[in-house]
């Protein structure tokens, strides 16, 4: 991105995850935040296999492209899982 080294921009990037995680767990009902992690958890594994898929067709950019998704979902899943405990524990 324009007007950021790597490290600033990878800590960008991390705000935003944090930030959007914190959104969604202060607006977002629990059953809908049940609906989201059970969607997320669908996803990852639908970029496994696609990355699979990709990788045995020997398209390499395509299989890095799923795991480099695959990896950042599952990031963020982390991360929300403990940004939801680190809350309810302060509330």
């Amino acid at each position: 991105m324009r007007g950021f080294d790597h490290v600033e921009l990878e800590q960008e990037v991390e705000n935003l995850i944090e930030d959007m995680a914190r959104s969604i767990i202060s607006n977002t009902p629990r059953s809908l935040k049940s609906e989201l992690s059970n969607f997320w958890t669908s996803l990852t594994e639908k970029y496994l296999e696609q990355g699979t898929k990709s990788n045995q067709l020997g398209d390499r950019k395509l299989q890095k492209q799923f795991t480099t998704r695959r990896k950042i979902l599952r990031d963020f899943k982390k991360k929300f899982r403990a940004l939801q405990k680190e809350i309810k524990v302060t509330k």
